[in-house]
């Protein structure tokens, strides 16, 4: 879908009234033409709510944006430093039919109910097949929802109905693996992501999806004359030539799976461990430079500061970053001591406003940014566009496949203080419960708001 607008001065104005559906990425574009000279030169962003996404010839395609209405407006910041802003324009984001996560999902502890029935008949057997069509009939027609959960004993009656209709053959299989698969299909799935993981609503079940990120953590805001280092993810072990990270499940009842991860290199934030087409796979976006004051570097007189000519890697620049000791930035400014990993086509580094530029000097200070850089060499970390992927160890692959949440509650740890990610298989009941109460102590902070709203007023309107 594509939406195009008009900007003059500081005027917007959308060329077709359009409702896009929320929710959908990557497909909304939206077509920018500048009909006045102040808008030709420099970057330009897009300001949707609170989302910002960069121009590239004045174009750019959205990421999943919710239901609602946002403004939408234009910003650039030119070479001279001058920062220019446009007035906004409503854009409503319809309803989409995205399905609400507990929708069409049924319980998963119905499992052991189920059993108990079908073990009860003596000698016989049921037709699974047919008391599945039965139950996902009655699920079409009643989809549970929060407000109207679907009860065990609902589906017990329609299974002791079908009994009762059908009475067992002699023979009775094993009939465990069918239906278990099958309410797995229908089990709530919970997901979280953090440095540290707690699941309080989590059943005995295998994990569904799981996903560990590298870090590149600094304490503070570096500068050239207070470089920080950058921490990374992985403890060397000399014995194998790699890096470890240990990651660790464990629950209330001091039950534990632990699992040592090998990778060839440290993890830095852009990279991860992923699962693709059921294989396990370290993927590595992120590159890592070291420059010394040997690099071709020129005198950046528009922003104060200093530029490296290609030093950046091919699909490697445009992109965040983290640097020792200045601070990247993916919207360009005119902060001290910033960086600019790249512009549009140009694969230069650039340093803004940098502490050595000097404009009483001849050479503007470049000499000694580059004896700095010799004494005190510039590391910086950014991603590319196409990873390198590299499958784990089979023995890895097997432990991964193997983890499993604990019931009722489940944590998740590993002593690298990376984030994770985790899609699990919840306890309908704890589920439910816990969102009910998130649901309620909102209300009750929205009504406490309100009342102590009434009482300021109510207090200003005597005093006055």
């Amino acid at each position: 879908m594509d939406l195009y607008f008009k900007v003059k001065d500081t005027e917007i104005c959308i060329k077709e009234s359009k409702s896009p559906v929320a929710d959908s990425e990557n497909y909304i574009k939206l077509h920018f033409e500048f009909l006045s000279d102040e808008w030709q030169e420099g970057e330009k962003t897009v300001y949707i709510g609170d989302y910002a996404v960069l121009l590239n010839d004045n174009f750019c395609t959205l990421p999943q944006i919710p239901k609602g209405i946002y403004p939408v407006g234009v910003g650039i910041v030119k070479f001279d430093g001058t920062k220019i802003y446009t007035e906004t324009v409503s854009i409503y984001f319809r309803e989409s039919a995205k399905p609400d996560s507990i929708k069409d999902f049924l319980e998963p502890s119905l499992y052991e109910q189920l059993l108990t029935k079908i073990d009860g008949i003596s000698g016989g057997t049921l037709d699974v097949s047919k008391v599945e069509d039965i139950i996902k009939e009655y699920l079409e027609k009643n989809p549970p929802t929060v407000d109207n959960p679907i009860t065990e004993e609902k589906i017990l009656e329609i299974v002791e109905k079908y009994i009762s209709e059908n009475p067992p053959k002699v023979e009775k299989p094993d009939v465990t693996e069918d239906i278990k698969e099958w309410i797995h299909k229908f089990s709530i799935k919970g997901e979280t992501e953090g440095r540290e993981l707690n699941l309080t609503d989590s059943f005995d079940w295998g994990v569904q999806e799981f996903e560990l990120r590298g870090i590149s953590d600094q304490e503070g805001i570096p500068a050239p004359t207070n470089p920080l280092p950058i921490t990374n993810a992985g403890v060397y072990n000399p014995d194998k030539d790699a890096y470890e990270i240990t990651i660790k499940f464990t629950d209330s009842k001091e039950q534990e799976q632990e699992i040592i991860l090998t990778t060839k290199k440290q993890l830095c934030k852009w990279d991860k461990l992923v699962k693709k087409d059921g294989k396990w796979y370290w993927e590595y976006r992120t590159y890592q430079m070291e420059f010394d004051g040997s690099e071709r570097w020129l005198v950046y007189d528009t922003y104060k500061g200093f530029s490296g000519v290609l030093v950046l890697p091919e699909g490697g620049y445009r992109n965040d970053g983290v640097c020792n000791q200045y601070k990247p930035t993916l919207i360009p400014t005119w902060d001290k001591n910033s960086m600019w990993i790249g512009t549009a086509g140009v694969k230069y580094l650039y340093c803004i406003n940098a502490d050595f530029y000097d404009a009483s000097l001849e050479d503007k200070g470049l000499a000694n940014f580059k004896e700095h850089l010799s004494k005190n060499h510039l590391i910086l970390q950014s991603y590319l566009t196409t990873p390198e992927l590299v499958e784990l160890e089979k023995q890895e692959q097997e432990i991964l496949n193997s983890l499993v949440t604990y019931y009722p509650n489940t944590t998740i740890t590993n002593d690298q203080n990376c984030p994770m990610y985790v899609k699990y298989v919840a306890d309908t009941t704890n589920y439910v419960n816990n969102k009910m109460g998130k649901m309620r102590n909102e209300f009750s902070l929205e009504v406490e708001n309100a009342i102590n709203t009434l009482i300021l007023k109510e207090t200003l309107e005597e005093e006055g």
